[in-house]
């Protein structure tokens, strides 16, 4: 019997020692634990601000991009009414050449004063340009 009896004590006691020694292991490192977590749970929150900020970045990005393509298609637009304006201005003002070298080409009646010459055709333009002939 006394051979059970000091098994069953030295069971008794690894049992203590294993007990202690887990009970010492959770102290240890139940905190580190702890704060390993907080900090895993602190990187996932600035991971998802970080992610939504990348979100918001992209999404402001491609609203610029858009406001660009608006721009350079009215830039276009603006373009080509310019060039077809000045294609205008450059054949009124070719007409009006023409007009005023069939004015410079009149010829002073015999007789005639310049002066009254040249006053009565400024007249006849004016009343040719106002469509009054």
């Amino acid at each position: 019997m006394s051979k059970q009896v000091g098994l069953g004590y030295v069971l008794a006691v690894a049992g203590l020692v294993a007990s202690g020694w887990l009970a010492a292991g959770w102290l240890y490192y139940s905190p580190r634990l702890e704060l390993a977590a907080q900090a895993v749970e602190a990187a996932r929150g600035e991971a998802a601000r970080q992610r939504e900020s990348a979100r918001a970045c992209t999404d402001r990005v491609d609203q610029q991009n858009s406001a660009l393509e608006d721009l350079r298609g009215r830039l276009a637009a603006s373009e080509d009414q310019a060039a077809h304006a000045r294609r205008e201005a450059v054949l009124e003002r070719e007409k009006h050449d023409r007009l005023a070298q069939e004015v410079m080409s009149e010829a002073t009646p015999p007789g005639a004063d310049a002066c009254d010459a040249a006053s009565a055709a400024f007249d006849a333009e004016l009343r040719r340009e106002r469509g009054l002939r």
